[in-house]
Order: C-alpha cells, then sequence, then structure tokens
C-alpha cells in the first residue's frame, strides 16, 4: 500500500508537472490522452503555437481574411465560406514562411500583391470583422495554415502553378 501510494504522488507530480510546461504556450488544446485519464473533467491546456504572434498579428490576419473573403459568408453555405476565409489567411500565412515574401502579416499584407481596398480595410473599425473570423485567425496562428507550403496565391482568376482550390469565384493556387 505504501508503495501505491509512492506511485500515485509520483505520477500526479509529473501530471500537474506536465500540465505547466504544456500551459506555458499560447495556444488552447486538450489534455494528452494520458492525462485525461487522471482528470474526471474536461480541462483545456495549452500548446505551442506554429508561429509566434500577438493580438496585433490576430488582428491583422482576421481582418485580411474577411476583406478578401467575407462577403461569402452571405453567399455561400458556412463551412464553404468558413474554408475560403481560412485559405485566404493561410496564403498570408505561407508567404511569412517563404523566402520569397516578406516575413511579417502586416508587411506581406501591405507589399504589393493585395488590392489596395483591401489594404485600406485591415485594421479599420469599420470593416466590422465577425470574432469568428478572428477566432479562425487564431486557429491557423495555433495549427498552421491550410494546404502546401507552396500555396501562395489568391485571386479571381488561375496563376501560378496550379489551382490548389476553387471555391466560388476565388482561386487558391500554388506557386
Amino acid at each position: 500500500m505504501k508503495n501505491q501510494k509512492k506511485i500515485a504522488a509520483v505520477l500526479i507530480a509529473t501530471v500537474f508537472a506536465s500540465a505547466s510546461i504544456v500551459s506555458n504556450a499560447k495556444c488552447s488544446d486538450q489534455l494528452p490522452i494520458g492525462l485525461e485519464a487522471l482528470d474526471t473533467n474536461e480541462q483545456e491546456t495549452e500548446k505551442e503555437a506554429w508561429m509566434s504572434y500577438d493580438d496585433y498579428d490576430v488582428t491583422m490576419l482576421g481582418d485580411l481574411m474577411y476583406a478578401e473573403e467575407g462577403i461569402l459568408l452571405y453567399e455561400l453555405e458556412y463551412e464553404e465560406a468558413k474554408r475560403a476565409c481560412m485559405l485566404a489567411g493561410s496564403v498570408v500565412l505561407h508567404r511569412v514562411m517563404s523566402e520569397e515574401f516578406p516575413d511579417t502579416i502586416e508587411d506581406v499584407i501591405f507589399s504589393s500583391g493585395y488590392a489596395e481596398t483591401t489594404q485600406v480595410k485591415i485594421g479599420s473599425s469599420e470593416i466590422g470583422t465577425p470574432e469568428e473570423v478572428y477566432e479562425w485567425a487564431e486557429e491557423l496562428l495555433c495549427d498552421g495554415p491550410l494546404g502546401p507550403d507552396t500555396l501562395v496565391f489568391q485571386a479571381q482568376f488561375e496563376q501560378g502553378t496550379e489551382v490548389y482550390e476553387q471555391i466560388y469565384n476565388q482561386y487558391f493556387c500554388l506557386m
């Protein structure tokens, strides 16, 4: 019985140590399966983000996603419109990671390649980006962008080497 108590104490200490290590990251996630079994409550913990970011990055990316694809929220089925927004955000993140483009979200958005009307809307309170779009932006920043690393083009026409996906009149294309 004494050994069982020692084992339980070590196991509990390990669980708390693991949980505190995980919670130093920014993105929310469920506890790993082994840890859930010890706790009957469905606790959330945090995981390491795909890239380092702050609230400004979430706002910039969310506003871009809504400025580029937000109209589709009113024209298409919800899941399809969400995917278009997520792909628009993914194009930005793939550009950030590419040596061919600037290396920050803001610099990618305000570099040539994005319509001036989109650039004017970013960061403006007039854009009215729904909270859920900011949540999608943070999801991309936490989990990483959709599609292959070469998904760096989005427009109402085909470009690059091939079309990765088309949603409505939007083409998401590979470099």
